[in-house]
């Protein structure tokens, strides 16, 4: 059960949460295409600076619209009813910045994020598992965010926040079980 209390913002990862694909991977694809070289490309902006990089490097080279991805419509609901009572929603993904803009100034989303309320990797950190912890508890405080996300990499986000989320795909979901037993007052969302 989502807290009552709408001072609390509610941050949405992007990939397998607020949409079903995952935006590297399709900028990946887009680019590397059937040319080994790109993919050796790819490779070597990852071993160079690693994720956040490799990541910046694809965002410079891709653009990605919404007809490459799903929103998954049991989110934008949520979404659409935690804004309408007047809680603060951000946009927080390990993806690129200029990604998730896009995913944002989609016209489904537009109307629930600004510049302000989107949180991404930039280049030098991948914003991640405790990293995105890092940034939320920096940013609001410990136990003062409710997060949604869909995988193990959130186990950290939502420790450190109150009401999570977390979006399946089906059920039983072994990380739902998992989720609930170590935390109070879980959601769960299918997509």
């Amino acid at each position: 059960m989502i807290s009552d209390d709408i001072s609390i913002p509610l941050c949405i990862d992007l990939d397998g949460t607020l949409i079903k694909e995952d935006t590297t991977q399709m900028a990946a694809l887009k680019y590397g295409g059937w040319n080994p070289f790109k993919w050796l490309q790819i490779g070597i902006w990852f071993l160079y600076k690693r994720h956040a990089y490799m990541k910046e490097k694809l965002a410079q080279h891709i653009t990605l619209t919404s007809d490459d991805w799903t929103i998954i419509p049991s989110m934008l609901q949520l979404i659409k009813e935690e804004a309408k009572a007047g809680r603060k929603i951000f946009l927080v993904s390990a993806t690129d910045i200029k990604f998730a803009k896009a995913v944002a100034n989609a016209p489904l989303c537009q109307d629930y994020f600004s510049t302000e309320t989107i949180i991404a990797s930039e280049g030098k950190i991948n914003l991640r598992s405790a990293e995105k912890a890092k940034c939320l508890v920096k940013k609001f405080g410990e136990g003062k965010f409710i997060y949604a996300g869909n995988s193990t990499h959130d186990l950290p986000v939502w420790s450190k926040g109150v009401s999570p989320i977390i979006v399946i795909e089906k059920e039983p979901s072994k990380l739902a079980e998992r989720l609930i037993k170590s935390q109070e007052n879980v959601t769960i969302i299918s997509q």
